[in-house]
């Protein structure tokens, strides 16, 4: 959790919550279809909402896109995209070959992916004061 004032850091904090709640989520619903079918619609947009809220962050603080920090935050916003993308296709292979545990490791992955961008920012915010979003 990031502990700033600003608007888009509490929502960055809750969509990140958000995501991870959902992904806990699977295990209790993957033997009923509709329900799993729906979490996996929760799990794409809690995915793009977490996208947006840093871009929001990186776009809206300057300190964000100074050279010193840039580099290292993209860096792992690219991991967690391609987490996404893993987690997708690990989706997709379960539905042919319903091997449920590379599910389970992929959510996984992508919580902690989820957590490495929240710890990248916070990092990142302990080093610069609280600022109005710059224009």
């Amino acid at each position: 959790m990031i502990m700033r004032p600003e608007p888009e850091f509490n929502k960055l904090n809750q969509q990140a919550h958000n995501l991870k709640h959902i992904l806990s989520m699977l295990p209790d619903e993957i033997e009923n279809r509709p329900a799993f079918l729906q979490r996996i619609k929760d799990i794409a947009s809690g995915i793009k909402e977490l996208l947006q809220a840093v871009n929001v962050i990186f776009k809206q603080y300057e300190a964000f896109r100074l050279n010193e920090h840039i580099r290292e935050l993209e860096l792992h916003k690219k991991e967690f995209i391609k987490s996404s993308k893993k987690f997708s296709y690990t989706l997709k292979g379960y539905f042919r070959d319903s091997k449920i545990d590379n599910v389970y490791d992929s959510a996984n992955v992508l919580v902690n992916e989820t957590n490495t961008i929240l710890k990248m920012l916070k990092t990142v915010s302990r080093k610069v004061p609280d600022q109005q979003a710059s224009s």
